[in-house]
């Protein structure tokens, strides 16, 4: 499966949005980890929609709920032997899509960069 990565856009959220940074319009893969809705452990490959510092949007064909806790895993690695670290997230956003759900998830804690924005111009 060839990725294809676009080209990164700054992007304002409105007004009555909570979130507080700028996103990335930015593809690139990751993996997601936790608890389904029906409570059984998934594992699933992704690509994201948008990032920032403190979290992202991709789209999940795994059913998940509000509020409960995902891990993620950027695999998209600045080097062969520099994997991106494991960062906890919790899902503060669900919207049907037709082949599972937009999911927007929100960081939980702080620590080393969770991915590498790539720099806009």
């Amino acid at each position: 499966m060839k990725l294809q990565i676009a080209e990164p856009t700054r992007i304002r959220m409105h007004i009555n949005d909570r979130r507080r940074e700028t996103r990335e319009r930015c593809e690139f893969p990751i993996e997601v980890s936790g608890f389904d809705a029906g409570r059984e452990f998934f594992t699933e490959q992704t690509i994201t929609l948008d990032v920032s510092p403190c979290g992202c949007r991709f789209l999940l064909r795994t059913p998940v709920e509000l509020g409960s806790v995902v891990a993620i895993r950027s695999l998209h690695a600045i080097t062969p032997h520099a994997p991106m670290p494991t960062v906890l997230f919790q899902i503060v956003y669900t919207q049907p899509a037709d082949l599972g759900s937009i999911v927007g998830v929100s960081r939980l804690h702080a620590g080393p960069t969770w991915v590498t924005l790539p720099m806009a111009g």
